[in-house]
């Protein structure tokens, strides 16, 4: 509707009101004043008149206790959200870990809100929620957005026919491995335990400053030194970096050797992934420097004692 026809519109209902009142006998009382509620319903009735007018719908009138059980009904769906989402699984289907060997979950079930902060219902009046991509809104009517999460800095390694020395002496020897992101490597040592080493700080390690150096690892536990030699520079830097130690005295293994390994997880069970299909047994000794064992003594028999002959009666006896 133009401006032009709404103002004859005015016009028209001013211009009879006033008729209205000339035609009025002149001792007419005035009516009474309105009460206070009636004033606002006829305050409500103008407004959506003029809304009308102007094309826009008025708010609609709820029953209060319609209003209270629909908020409730809302409401138990939210309670009834889980408050724990499914668990993290990995490719294979496995429960996933943190670092501290925790198991890893899916965030929580949120319902989905609108700009007003109420909860969003599909047509059945089920509860929506949020997905990765739509989080709507908060309770205050904030805009959610999703947090992109930096991807952490990959740190390569590299071990190419590495020999694992402990306090001198070879442990390990032929290593390969070729590690896309080191996060935790792992020495196992019989009587000193399992030497977690990363190259990042974590909870309860200690920092060894040009640990990583070239084609070397070296770290110190207690009197003990290891240390990890391979024929290419381990990590694909040139300077050398601190490696962060932390020593878990209270594992233990089967075996009589040292152990190497790597994962993900700082704390046990620890992941110990197989290296390259090479011999991970110490190098032969050389033939001048192997031992000769003598040629075992023979040892004398001695002869068995003579048996004494039995006597009494009933035996035969030589003539």
């Amino acid at each position: 509707m133009s401006m032009k026809r709404i103002f004859t519109l005015i016009v028209c209902v001013s211009t009879l009101a006033a008729a209205q009142d000339a035609a009025k006998p002149a001792d007419q009382a005035p009516p009474p004043a309105a009460s206070q509620k009636e004033q606002k319903e006829q305050k409500d009735q103008s407004v959506g008149t003029l809304r009308g007018i102007f094309g826009k719908k008025g708010k609609p009138v709820v029953n209060p206790e319609e209003e209270a059980k629909r908020k409730a009904e809302i409401q138990s769906q939210i309670d009834a959200l889980p408050k724990q989402g499914a668990p993290m699984l990995d490719e294979a289907g496995k429960q996933m870990l943190d670092p501290d060997a925790r198991p890893m979950f899916n965030p929580a079930p949120k319902p989905l809100r609108d700009k007003h902060g109420e909860p969003r219902l599909d047509e059945h009046g089920k509860l929506l929620l949020q997905t990765k991509d739509n989080l709507g809104y908060d309770e205050h009517g904030k805009k959610l957005k999703a947090v992109k999460e930096k991807e952490p800095k990959k740190v390569p390694v590299t071990i190419e026919q590495g020999t694992l020395t402990v306090d001198g002496w070879t442990g390990k020897a032929r290593l390969n491995y070729d590690i896309a992101d080191l996060k935790y490597l792992y020495i196992y040592a019989p009587g000193i335990g399992n030497t977690v080493i990363s190259g990042a700080p974590f909870e309860g390690a200690i920092e060894q400053k040009n640990a990583f150096d070239g084609k070397t690892l070296t770290v110190s536990v207690s009197e003990h030194t290891l240390q990890l030699a391979s024929e290419k520079p381990l990590l694909h830097q040139k300077h050398p970096a601190s490696a962060y130690v932390r020593v878990d005295r209270e594992y233990t293994m089967s075996s009589r050797f040292p152990v190497m390994g790597y994962g993900t997880l700082r704390r046990p069970p620890y992941a110990w992934p197989g290296a390259k299909a090479v011999s991970t047994t110490a190098p032969d000794l050389p033939k001048e420097v192997k031992p000769t064992l003598a040629a075992p003594k023979p040892v004398a028999v001695p002869p068995p004692a003579p048996t004494a002959k039995p006597s009494g009666p009933g035996t035969d006896s030589k003539r």
